[in-house]
């Protein structure tokens, strides 16, 4: 049986190195970019040196990601797993923050995702999955709170952005899925977070092994499972 392959941009650390971590112990073959060297997946590739294959990326560099591309061009990604995220500098509200902050945050979370997507869409062929890290905080439906609006829009222009990467690829047969991992305990999270990692990783995992690639539409999900509403 031909080893699957995955593709995971954010590999560095938190949850990108341990998506990478589980993809592996499931038999993938694993693709893995990363911002800046780094020793947890430096370690990770020692460990499988014929499945993991390492890329430095910068996911907001448009020439890297094409090079890339190009690269990969004779390689088939069965799920392009789109981890890559940051957070924004302070919780002041959005009308203090600066521009040039204003852009970084939804460049990264936001335009840098749905522009890999687009441009390697082509090694994902029918069966294959594209799934996009979002957040609950993402979710309209779900603010109750009204803080940390930057990060908010991010997150939900991301969502916009997937929905319409599904209709325009609907009937491809791809599944498009954006996935929540919930507040998990990494270093965006922090120590009081209430999802340990190795439970967000294995529910996302599950969702991409088990997504219906026939399905018209961007699907949004809990790392667990359930829908998450809009």
């Amino acid at each position: 049986m031909t080893r699957r392959t995955a593709l995971v941009v954010g590999a560095t650390k938190g949850l990108g190195l341990a998506l990478a971590q589980t993809y592996l112990a499931n038999g993938w073959a694993v693709i893995a970019t990363t911002i800046t060297p780094s020793v947890e997946l430096d370690a990770l590739g020692v460990r499988h040196p014929d499945c993991l294959d390492i890329r430095m990326l910068d996911v907001t560099d448009v020439a890297a990601v094409t090079a890339l591309r190009d690269d990969l061009a004779n390689r088939r990604i069965d799920a392009l797993h789109i981890v890559a995220g940051i957070f924004q500098a302070s919780f002041a509200p959005i009308w203090e923050q600066s521009d040039n902050e204003i852009l970084r945050v939804l460049g990264t979370n936001a335009i840098a995702g749905i522009r890999i997507a687009e441009l390697l869409g082509d090694l994902v062929p029918p069966g294959g999955v594209f799934a996009f890290t979002s957040s609950g905080m993402g979710s309209m439906a779900r603010n109750n709170k009204g803080d940390v609006d930057l990060y908010r829009i991010s997150k939900a222009s991301l969502n916009m952005l997937v929905r319409s990467f599904g209709a325009r690829h609907a009937g491809s047969g791809r599944a498009v899925l954006l996935l929540c991992p919930g507040w998990a305990r990494t270093d965006m999270g922090g120590p009081d977070a209430t999802v340990e990692v190795s439970t967000s990783v294995e529910g996302m995992y599950a969702l991409v092994a088990q997504a219906d690639v026939d399905a018209d539409e961007a699907r949004f999900y809990e790392y667990s499972g359930d829908v998450v509403p809009w």
